[in-house]
């Protein structure tokens, strides 16, 4: 297993490239294959490293996976991709934007975005792409002391993990009863994850 993070606050395209860059150096090794996992915004970029757009062909067959990854797009930055609200803001909106999205990363995340919109072709060395959709509406992350739910996992619903720009052969597409978080955190949901990886 090797773990790629990307900085926070950065450009997911710019991610995208650096996550292609270690693919080529792994695919020098004349793997069997290799699956790249990509959870919540970590998937576009994921998708993105495998695009015929990011570089040459790759010789080693790979799997990708994403979990819990807005395909189309992260609806409450709609507004940051409206360049005349940035325009008549006088960027007091790409500001806001920046901000709420802890860096620059806004710019590849609205649905009118361009890593949403033309996510690029897959390249013919992707075997298989399995994308998980996490139902997180009504799943807690923390309960208080009382019981109650203290922080609620919800962090893009089913319509935001569409995959209609994305659209290719070789996508599977499941649901999985689970938080944002939890998906890849708690057992029984990583569980779920596993036998549809095998």
């Amino acid at each position: 297993v090797a773990c790629y993070r990307w900085r926070e606050g950065g450009r997911l395209t710019y991610a995208a490239t650096d996550l292609r860059a270690a693919l080529e150096a792994l695919d020098t090794l004349e793997l069997p294959r290799i699956r790249v996992l990509g959870h919540s915004l970590g998937g576009l970029a994921a998708r993105r490293s495998l695009t015929v757009e990011e570089g040459p062909a790759l010789a080693t067959p790979m799997a990708l996976v994403t979990i819990a990854t807005p395909f189309a797009g992260v609806s409450s930055a709609r507004t940051c991709g409206l360049v005349w609200a940035r325009v008549l803001s006088l960027g007091a909106v790409g500001s806001i934007c920046r901000r709420l999205a802890r860096g620059a990363k806004w710019r590849d995340i609205h649905p009118s975005a361009s890593l949403i919109r033309a996510p690029g072709e897959l390249g013919p060395w992707v075997v298989r792409h399995l994308h998980l959709v996490t139902e997180e509406e009504g799943h807690c992350r923390r309960r208080a002391p009382d019981g109650r739910c203290a922080k609620f996992d919800r962090v893009f619903d089913v319509d935001e993990q569409a995959t209609e720009w994305v659209s290719d052969r070789r996508i599977e597409r499941h649901v999985v009863d689970a938080g944002h978080g939890a998906v890849v955190m708690d057992a029984e949901p990583v569980r779920r994850v596993v036998e549809l990886l095998a």
